[in-house]
């Protein structure tokens, strides 16, 4: 019981990690508004916007560690978090950044 209200509490404090965190809000809407031309652009306001995207990803690149670790199991990342995931997969500039990218993001293209 206790472990099971462990885990609960765990789970409750990801999503609660992703779903208060203000930038994560903002890019979030960006996304689901398809507000996304600043991937492909150049300039300090795009420069700061895609650092927002990239910390944005490196939360869903952690959830997918702790998936592959087996601390995660997929419905679980699917009810907190298949909405802003199905979000990414339907903006071709977001989704394009995440598979083209500098950056390794293997568990969010997973």
């Amino acid at each position: 019981r206790n472990s099971a209200r462990e885990r609960m509490r765990w789970l409750f404090e990801l999503y609660q990690r992703f779903y208060d965190n203000v930038t994560f809000q903002q890019m979030a809407a960006r996304i689901e508004s398809h507000e996304t031309d600043f991937i492909e652009k150049e300039g300090e306001d795009e420069e700061k916007l895609q650092l927002h995207l990239d910390q944005y990803l490196n939360f869903f690149e952690f959830v997918g560690v702790l998936h592959k670790k087996g601390q995660l199991n997929p419905d679980e990342i699917k009810d907190m978090f298949d909405f802003p995931l199905e979000k990414i997969a339907k903006d071709s500039k977001a989704l394009s950044y995440v598979q083209t990218t500098g950056y390794s993001y293997q568990q969010v293209n997973a």
